[in-house]
Order: C-alpha cells, then structure tokens, then sequence
C-alpha cells in the first residue's frame, strides 16, 4: 500500500510518500471498515447523538424546581443574619431582676448570647450542659440568654426548673412561636432555637451554634 523513497535532504534524512501521489486512482480507495465508519457518520450538519425518543414528564420538572426553591428557603430562612467574624449587633435589654444591660458593657470578655425558650425541647436539654459551662467559667465567659417568650411566667418558671441563675438573661417578646418575630430575634436573623452566637472580647461574633466542647476548648487557651 505504502512505497518509500529516499530523497536527498542535506541530512541524508529519508522519508515515505504514499502511492497515491503517484498513481489517482488510490485516492477513491476505501477499505470495507473506512466504508462502515462513512455510512454511520450523521450527515454534514446534523445531530450527531439521536434525538430523546420521550420527554421529562412536566410534573417531575414543576416538582424538581418546587424542591429547589423549598430547600433554598430553608436555607435562607434559617441562616442568621450576623455572620462569624462581623461585629456582634448590641442592643439594651431588661433583666429579671428590672435592671437594664446592654451588650457593647461587656467588652473585654468572652460572651455567650443564647436565644431559647421555655417551650423549646432541645432548649430545655441542653439546660444542664450550659449551666455547668456558666459554674466552671465564672471569670471568663458572661452567658447572655434571650428567651422567645409570649408569656412571662412560662419564661420564669424555665428558669427556676433549669437553674438558669445568671442575672444577663432577658425576655423577648414574640407574637408568634412559630416565626420568632421578637425585636432581638429580629435583629439577629433568629428563626429558629435554640440558637447561640460566641462573641470575643473585642466583640467580634466567633461562630454561631459553637458546641460546649469548642466552647471550652477555646477558654481554657485563654
């Protein structure tokens, strides 16, 4: 099929040239598996994949987008609006006892600004594990809880059956359980409880949602 021939090229090189060049009728030569290949080729400007024999049912289109736009809610909805490493929002609140406090008094110490509610069953459960945290690190971390609250004594009794004795505890007052519409739950972008923001000393929001563990690990460097 092939004939070589040698040409004189200043390095004595040699090199091939097909038969075709000498004689044209080779260049109309296929083989049986080149005609194969040919004959499955599309043609010049067509598609080269089939077309879909069925089309996606409008049902699992309408679902799948339904789906999407639900979980990008959820994820919009319950994300705070105070990022970590952003300054903590300060506010001015009432404590039990009648006397005011504001957040920014409480530079120089680490804070733990707690949303929960009486009505809130994980809230109530993690009782034990943040009063113990409040008993080991008296000197060095200030617990600033804020309840979700449309009655007062439901908050009150909370207190006294979780031994929640901190005095920076403060009530924030919501029309609504369901969508947490209090001015300090508002601030914070809080939708959901419990929720917690772990602020440093120069009040700068470290994380949302810190574990106790991560919480203690980060004091006891200090």
């Amino acid at each position: 099929m092939w004939a070589w021939r040698v040409y004189s090229t200043k390095d004595s090189s040699s090199a091939w040239k097909p038969r075709s060049a000498l004689n044209p009728k080779c260049l109309t030569m296929r083989t049986p598996g080149e005609r194969k290949i040919k004959s499955d080729l599309p043609p010049f400007g067509g598609p080269i994949f089939p077309p879909m024999r069925g089309k996606i049912p409008s049902w699992l289109l309408i679902g799948s987008l339904i789906l999407t736009l639900t979980v990008g809610f959820r994820i919009w909805y319950f994300t705070p609006s105070v990022a970590p490493l952003t300054p903590a929002k300060d506010f001015t609140a009432t404590a039990p006892d009648g006397r005011e406090f504001s957040l920014r008094e409480l530079r120089g110490q680490y804070v733990l600004l707690d949303f929960w509610g009486s009505w809130c069953a994980p809230c109530r459960r993690e009782s034990p594990e943040l009063v113990q945290l409040h008993r080991d690190y008296p000197d060095q971390l200030e617990i600033v809880s804020v309840a979700i609250e449309r009655d007062s004594s439901a908050w009150a009794r909370a207190r006294a059956q979780d031994a929640r004795l901190w005095p920076l505890q403060a009530m924030d007052q919501s029309s609504s359980l369901r969508f947490l519409d209090g001015p300090l739950s508002d601030l914070y972008g809080v939708n959901q409880v419990p929720t917690s923001f772990f602020i440093n000393p120069d009040g700068l929001v470290l994380g949302v949602n810190f574990s106790f563990a991560d919480i203690r690990e980060i004091l006891d460097q200090q």
